[in-house]
């Protein structure tokens, strides 16, 4: 009989909740409730959380991010030095294999680099620019030289989407690969992709740290609907879910099937805003917006609490984070005069909502409360 464990998480505060036979028992197929379905199995092709976190089940890289959030270690290179000049990284590549068997090189290493670098598909080709050249001095040994000294290079390296592919594979065929990849560097591989439902994936027995990994596969099932998948973990038809709603915590923690664990969260949110034209393209507008939001309202109303007023993309615990960055006070009487001296004072906004997501829907009609204070619709 498969063991089975429950767990709810959630990148907000990280809320775990499972059975009381905890990790170490937990063998079997883990089945994870999500909102949205994948898009792509193309790391490069892909900004999403919901692919990254997929990714990094499928693919590994060739720098890792600890579990404390706070340093780097080593994944696929499990050795490197830096020049002098800060310029040229070299890189020892650990003696691994892809899922079909066949060796990961440096070859393979360099290929994914200027891939992500170069290819007009690729989402973060900017992020990779300061790549000057990456080659493979031997099969084990990258040299990647930079146009500049860059303190935070490592770390860019840890990112899902530049995991590591295998040339071979991604040359047979992009299209197909990104549909289905028929070799893997991670802990898995993928069996099946049913688009709008699940991706399933199995062990991948080739995976250099294959002895670590306890799970014979994981499912990554959509349920777009926040309620619903909770529902479903108490129903048991579901192992774990992510993305639970602040509003479920206190009841879930009664829940006598469940235990909850709040670990360090790494979500942080904030607005998207399209200044390419109109008011919002004046930088005093977007001041402005930013005077007329009372966060601490927002995040004490819909997290319940649980949440804080984030003051950077970067969330608190994790590598750069910056403590210091100056906060525009909340103060809608004068976000409402920055308008007005702006040419902005009958200012109508369209915001965008996910459907389902009970936090966006609560931030929406706090936003629109609060902006119709210093007379924006």
């Amino acid at each position: 009989m498969t063991k089975r464990w429950n767990k709810i998480g959630r990148a907000a505060f990280a809320a775990a909740l499972m059975l009381s036979a905890g990790y170490a028992e937990a063998a079997g197929i883990l089945s994870i409730g999500r909102r949205e379905d994948s898009t792509t199995f193309d790391p490069i092709k892909s900004a999403q959380n919901v692919d990254n976190w997929v990714f990094s089940n499928v693919f590994d890289v060739l720098v890792r991010v600890d579990k404390t959030g706070t340093k780097l270690e080593p994944g696929l290179a499990e050795s490197w030095t830096l020049s002098d000049d800060g310029l040229t990284y070299t890189f020892q590549i650990r003696d691994a294999k892809f899922s079909d068997g066949s060796p990961i090189t440096a070859e393979d290493a360099a290929f994914s680099l200027l891939r992500i670098r170069d290819h007009e598909g690729s989402l973060w080709s900017d992020s990779y620019k300061i790549i000057e050249t990456a080659e493979a001095a031997d099969p084990k040994t990258l040299v990647v030289k930079l146009t500049t000294p860059s303190a935070p290079f490592l770390s860019t390296l840890a990112l899902p989407n530049v995991s590591v592919l295998s040339k071979k594979a991604v040359e047979a065929g992009e299209d197909a690969f990104a549909e289905l990849p028929t070799a893997s560097s991670g802990a898995f591989t993928v069996k099946e992709w049913r688009r709008g439902d699940r991706v399933i994936l199995e062990k991948n027995p080739n995976f250099w740290q294959a002895d670590r990994v306890k799970l014979d596969g994981v499912e990554w099932i959509s349920v777009p609907d926040d309620n619903t998948r909770m529902l479903n973990v108490q129903a048991g038809q579901l192992d774990t879910a992510i993305f639970v709603p602040f509003s479920r915590v206190e009841e879930l923690k009664k829940d006598p099937n469940l235990t909850v664990h709040i670990d360090t969260s790494t979500r942080e949110d904030h607005l998207l805003i399209n200044h390419e034209h109109g008011m919002l393209a004046k930088k005093e507008v977007r001041q402005a917006l930013d005077m007329a939001i009372d966060k601490k309202a927002i995040v004490d109303t819909v997290t319940f609490g649980i949440g804080t007023v984030a003051n950077s993309y970067i969330p608190k615990g994790s590598l750069y984070h910056y403590d210091a960055n100056y906060q525009y006070p909340y103060d809608p009487e004068k976000a409402k005069a920055m308008l007005a001296e702006a040419g902005a004072s009958d200012l109508t906004l369209n915001y965008v909502v996910n459907a389902g997501n009970e936090v966006d829907e609560q931030i929406a009609v706090l936003l629109q409360q609060q902006f119709a204070k210093a007379g924006v619709t």
